[in-house]
């Protein structure tokens, strides 16, 4: 099967409440979004935002299916990519850790076109700590992709019987300071987690580079 390759732009919130693609083929969803916004895992505590400079600062809280801890997503700072594949597709894998592993493949191919060295997919379960359960990027998962200790993909998971969502992201812009200045926690805590992922992720290159690159790999 081929890949439909779809461009939206909207609010992140109304994107990842997007219904299903009415006809079951493969679609690759390009997602810029409007403003900033602060997206929590399916179960975690709406009590880890501060809502009040959220608020002052213009920020949105958005909630995504999938499970893991908060993302910091703004117009232009991440390379965002929703991969669905139908039941029955040559790519449908039951098992939720292999079921990522095609899709982290093709960022990984993506990233080393971009010259990205040293690459390679996570291929074992997801690894959680403290501060991967409070900040998505600084956990491994299923098909992620690294450079090194350094996330260059993040990669969740969305399952139903009749498709799987693979919701990837890779940044270009990675300052942790933006998502911490929203969470609620004492400044010591925020400046101790601003240190410790000062270096979680490399950043890749600009989005339209990255994203012809991974609609190159994924055909």
């Amino acid at each position: 099967m081929s890949w439909r390759i779809e461009r939206v732009c909207g609010d992140a919130g109304d994107l990842h409440a997007v219904a299903v693609p009415e006809i079951a083929e493969r679609v690759a969803r390009v997602q810029e979004i409007t403003r900033p916004c602060v997206v929590l895992g399916s179960s975690q505590s709406d009590a880890v935002i501060d809502h009040q400079r959220a608020a002052e600062r213009g920020v949105s809280i958005a909630r995504r299916r999938s499970g893991g801890g908060a993302v910091w997503m703004a117009p232009g700072d991440q390379c965002w990519i929703d991969l669905w594949v139908p039941a029955g597709d040559l790519l449908w894998v039951d098992d939720v850790v292999q079921g990522a592993f095609w899709a982290g493949e093709s960022w990984s191919a993506a990233a080393i076109s971009l010259g990205v060295t040293a690459v390679e997919v996570h291929r074992g379960g997801l690894e959680r700590t403290t501060t991967a359960d409070l900040v998505c990027f600084a956990g491994r998962g299923p098909g992620e992709v690294f450079a090194g200790n350094q996330k260059l993909v993040g990669i969740s998971q969305r399952r139903s019987r009749d498709w799987i969502r693979l919701q990837t992201m890779g940044y270009r812009v990675w300052e942790p300071q933006r998502l911490l200045d929203i969470l609620s926690m004492t400044d010591d805590r925020r400046s101790a987690l601003e240190r410790e992922l000062h270096d979680a992720v490399l950043p890749l290159g600009p989005p339209e580079a990255v994203t012809d690159a991974v609609v190159l790999a994924l055909r």
